[in-house]
């Protein structure tokens, strides 16, 4: 039992630095147009993109943290990026594929 607290303890830690250190980067000129940028390791790895829901018109980018998925991929030695998109009704859906 106790080693399974420590080592739910070691993921969490693990977890919250992964979430940490994301770069924001913008992509466009829209204040929606932005991305969060987690380097791996290597410079060739490849990139895992998430990108929220929200029925086109809610949901952020800060939905891919507080959950596993950031430091799990990091771990396995991918990039890992979160995006914003423009939102209806400022944006059309075009526009959000376009921007995704």
């Amino acid at each position: 039992r106790r080693e399974r607290q420590l080592r739910g303890q070691r993921v969490a830690v693990a977890q919250r630095a992964a979430v940490t250190d994301a770069q924001e980067m913008a992509y466009g000129s829209d204040p929606k147009q932005k991305l969060d940028f987690w380097r791996a390791d290597r410079a060739d790895a490849p990139i895992v993109i998430f990108v929220h829901g929200g029925g086109w018109r809610t949901g952020d980018k800060r939905n891919a943290t507080g959950t596993a998925k950031i430091a799990h991929f990091r771990e396995a030695g991918y990039a890992f990026v979160s995006i914003n998109y423009r939102l209806v009704p400022q944006g059309t859906v075009e526009q959000q594929a376009q921007d995704v």
